[in-house]
């Protein structure tokens, strides 16, 4: 059997999911897990799956990319605009480094985005990355779809549940260090809803689990194209639904 896919067939494959025009679309990637891309005409599967997004989406969307780095927690100086994402995928790095992409200044959790309104999005500060005003914040409001290319479901936007729900198992903790755009270094203190280590067994989110959740509660939908792995939900529902279960049960989503 032949499991190659080509440009056109991704491009169908994600109207079939659900991607239409006037969508904005945050992207978690697994190149090597989507299938087997083979395309002479498009052979650079990067620029492909940009430029197949756009066409569907159109100009006045934007796409946006987790462009996370946790090293700032270590002690190192964040530079907007030249510390790269830490296992993120290629195709964050791609979108990072497209000359016209923004990038949002949290030195954790920081996005880039790319299309229309990228400047005032990345724009955006709150109190917390995900808390009222950030660019989380605006990302769910606007009910963008979280796309899943390949084997990369992650809990990014549980996250943003977890600490509307207040769950127990964190507690706030602050750092201290630098931040560095265009050359001009500001010292920031900020707040982060951590993991508490101390408690037995260690608080450890079941992936699988909260995946099973969303896809019983008819929230994700998945690829039938068995060549392309994908998936999509809008950023909402997944919110909204795993902050209701985290207030009925804040342990829900643990490690049993």
């Amino acid at each position: 059997m032949n499991n190659n896919y080509n440009s056109s067939e991704f491009k169908q494959t994600l109207i079939e999911v659900g991607i239409t025009k006037g969508d904005n679309v945050f992207i978690h990637s697994s190149l090597k897990t989507i299938g087997k891309y083979q395309d002479e005409e498009n052979p650079d599967l990067l620029s492909m799956i940009k430029n197949s997004i756009f066409e569907i989406i159109g100009d006045k969307s934007f796409i946006a990319v987790p462009t996370f780095n946790f090293n700032f927690s270590k002690g190192e100086d964040f530079d907007i605009n030249n510390s790269p994402s830490i296992g993120m995928g290629i195709f964050s790095e791609f979108i990072r480094n497209n000359k016209s992409s923004k990038r949002t200044s949290h030195p954790m959790h920081s996005i880039s985005i790319l299309g229309n309104n990228s400047e005032y999005i990345s724009s955006l500060e709150s109190e917390t990355e995900f808390s009222e005003g950030s660019a989380f914040d605006y990302i769910v409001k606007k009910k963008t779809k979280i796309l899943f290319l390949g084997n990369s479901f992650t809990t990014t936007f549980l996250h943003i549940a977890e600490e509307k729900a207040k769950v127990p198992y964190r507690f706030w903790k602050r750092f201290s260090g630098n931040v560095i755009k265009d050359t001009i270094k500001k010292k920031i203190d900020i707040k982060y809803y951590a993991r508490r280590l101390e408690i037995e067994p260690e608080p450890m989110l079941d992936n699988n689990k909260i995946l099973n959740f969303l896809e019983n509660k008819k929230i994700m939908t998945k690829s039938l194209n068995n060549k392309i792995n994908l998936m999509i939900c809008f950023s909402n529902s997944y919110v909204e639904s795993c902050f209701l279960k985290l207030k009925e049960n804040p342990n829900y989503f643990l490690f049993e």
